[in-house]
């Protein structure tokens, strides 16, 4: 019977992951940002924690700035733009609102918007809670 010498513990991480060896895709890295945030978050900080989130965070804006040829954005977050897509566009929110305070009544918005009197009222009222 052959034995296999499979090692049940994890890989290491590299101690210096700019090194040009290693290569990981832009929303790779964005996603291990975000999980090492996490992982901080839970199990407080260490000085290696840090400077890996350190190291990630350079390799990510070297890596941005390579192939978009400008600086990366400010914060890094949702990178394969995952989540619900907002369903009215700003511009039709706002026209609801004027058309409103024009003095037109709900139905009538609703009806020159080609939308539901419940959904006028929706913007309506979530501008008013974000005043």
């Amino acid at each position: 019977m052959a034995e296999t010498t499979t090692s049940d513990a994890p890989e290491r991480i590299p101690a210096d992951i700019t090194k040009p060896s290693m290569q990981m895709p832009l929303t790779d890295l964005s996603e291990l940002h975000i999980l090492l945030r996490v992982y901080i978050q839970c199990y407080g900080t260490g000085e290696r924690d840090s400077e890996l989130l350190a190291e990630v965070e350079a390799r990510y804006r070297l890596l941005y700035r390579r192939r978009n040829h400008s600086d990366a954005p400010a914060e890094i977050t949702n990178p394969r733009n995952a989540g619900r897509k907002p369903v009215v566009e700003p511009e039709k929110a706002e026209r609801v609102r004027q058309l409103y305070t024009a003095g037109k009544t709900m139905r009538e918005t609703a009806a020159m918007e080609s939308c539901s009197a419940s959904h006028v009222f929706k913007l309506i009222h979530e501008h008013d809670q974000h005043i």
